[in-house]
């Protein structure tokens, strides 16, 4: 049986802490290193010999694509909501 005086929790908050950060790294350098990949194949697209898009087309593709950063990075900061009867 695991013993669980203080010193016990210390070190399993900190494993898991070292944990949810490997993990965070992990997948943040695989998932960051993809969109960089998807960005280079957008990119491509500017290549007029291959491709024709109106300068319209292109707005709307840019703001998608700031509107869904915005939205992931405001996902970093938002406080949790707690529910309150007041």
């Amino acid at each position: 049986m695991k013993e669980s005086s203080p010193f016990w929790k210390n070190m399993t908050m900190d494993k898991r802490t070292r944990e949810r950060r490997q993990n965070f790294k992990r997948l943040a350098v695989a998932r960051v290193n993809k969109i960089m990949h998807d960005l280079y194949l957008i990119r491509n697209l500017s290549n007029t010999g291959n491709y024709q898009s109106t300068q319209k087309e292109v707005d709307k593709m840019f703001e998608t694509i700031r509107t869904e950063v915005d939205k992931t990075q405001s996902q970093f900061y938002q406080e949790p909501t707690k529910f309150n009867l007041r």
